[in-house]
């Protein structure tokens, strides 16, 4: 008998402490929630100023109109979390941000935010696209593409040799921050052929595309031949070739490297 009073005894004074602990536990839960919301509406995390660097063509606007929205413009129940310009809420929507400013500017090719808390600033730094060439269709506009065949910027319209063009008759469809083509071995080698004519010493500079479904491109110029080159291939295998034929280039009327690992010429 005194074994089961005991027991009872027993089992009352778990079920206080369990009460004892599940009162506390609340009670800290509440704490730390209260906290949280307490910092995440103190000014001390409202962010004061934003500093933005590497850009030239990328306009400050244009990114501070992004964050701008997406600090400022809060819903609710955000809006009653975080206070305005919040660099908690930038920390926790700083990839979804980034890739908004990415999408909207297409001559961005890499960005890195960095935000200090105690000094309540935000550090953007970005590194743009290299112009490398032109690509300019007839009567419509000419666009500036980098090394990746991405085009980025509406660029002007040029004559002579100076600046790499390509001139495009097929009327491909052109898009800022698309590439140019979209099978990227074509962008490789079109990015070989300007470095094919400029260490052959070729002043060449000017490329026309008649049917992309050929894969090939031709020279424009006064001063020497046309060269027919593939998109499928590297040009570098006709280097020697070249050289060899550098003295009589005025006496020849075409020369067509369309086939890989072969060197074709018509004399005048």
């Amino acid at each position: 008998m005194l074994d089961y009073y005991q027991t009872q005894k027993d089992e009352e004074r778990t079920r206080k402490k369990r009460k004892f602990r599940l009162f506390f536990t609340g009670i800290f839960l509440v704490l730390v929630i209260v906290g949280i919301f307490l910092i995440c509406k103190t000014a001390v995390f409202q962010i004061k100023d934003i500093e933005i660097q590497g850009n030239q063509l990328v306009e400050n606007e244009s990114i501070l109109e992004i964050i701008n929205k997406e600090l400022g413009e809060l819903s609710w129940p955000l809006n009653w979390i975080f206070v305005k310009d919040s660099s908690i809420f930038l920390t926790l929507k700083r990839e979804e941000i980034l890739q908004k400013i990415e999408n909207d500017n297409p001559p961005m090719e890499t960005i890195n935010l960095k935000i200090d808390y105690f000094k309540k600033k935000v550090s953007i730094s970005l590194v743009e696209r290299e112009k490398f060439a032109l690509w300019c269709q007839e009567s419509v506009a000419c666009w500036w593409f980098d090394k990746e065949g991405v085009v980025f910027i509406e660029g002007p319209a040029t004559e002579g040799e100076l600046i790499p063009k390509i001139v495009d008759y097929s009327g491909i469809e052109i898009a800022e921050g698309k590439s140019i083509v979209a099978d990227k071995e074509y962008v490789r080698n079109i990015v070989l052929i300007f470095d094919f004519l400029e260490k052959t010493e070729i002043s060449a500079r000017t490329l026309e595309l008649r049917d992309l479904t050929l894969a090939e491109m031709t020279t424009v110029s006064d001063n020497f031949p046309k060269i027919y080159f593939s998109l499928r291939h590297s040009p570098f295998f006709a280097s020697e070739a070249i050289s060899q034929i550098k003295d009589k280039l005025s006496k020849i009327e075409y020369i067509d490297l369309t086939v890989e690992n072969r060197v074709y010429y018509k004399e005048k």
